[in-house]
């Protein structure tokens, strides 16, 4: 039996990682806290955002141990450490359109990150939304775009929501 942690999700799936399976990492949480976080994050944001859109919303990458998320290359005071971040996908929309969505409504979110990278294997862009939850402070609803093209060697992240597959001015 799952172990849910809010209404549609459960502590595993903010927990698991590929990633950590083929490294032979232990990601699962020690501290309460992180525990704390994790709950916040599902019951707060993720649960409300899943209503919202009315579409099954998958975790690729949640809860993240420091080992982890060294591998990962990620940031060294990234939220995913603290248990207060998860990177998702919701079935049948557009990540786009999903962060409009949640950007519009009432739903407490420290940061929403529309997050875009061209696949040069494939010739197309790679999207998904990290979006976190302060269970502690305030929540400062922070809206990114982050994206890397196929001439970019990095990510670049700048404020406020746009389509990086459409070209601007």
């Amino acid at each position: 039996m799952a172990d849910f942690i809010a209404q549609y999700f459960t502590l595993y799936e903010l927990v698991r990682s590929n990633r950590a399976e083929t490294l032979h990492i232990d990601n699962s949480p020690k501290e309460a806290h992180i525990f704390a976080n994790l709950g916040a994050l599902a019951t707060n944001t993720l649960d409300p955002l899943r209503k919202l859109l009315d579409a099954p919303v998958s975790v690729s990458s949640g809860y993240r141990c420091s080992t982890l998320n060294r591998a990962l290359g990620g940031a060294r005071d990234s939220q995913h450490t603290f248990g207060e971040a998860a990177d998702i996908r919701v079935k049948g929309i557009d990540c786009y359109d999903a962060a409009l969505r949640i950007f519009d409504a009432e739903i407490d979110f420290d940061q929403l990150i529309s997050e875009n990278k061209w696949d040069h294997k494939t010739g197309s862009w790679i999207s998904w939304l990290h979006i976190s939850c302060r269970r502690m402070g305030i929540n400062r609803r922070e809206v990114l775009t982050s994206h890397r093209g196929p001439s970019q060697s990095k990510m670049i992240y700048e404020r406020g929501l746009f389509d990086p597959r459409i070209e601007r001015a």
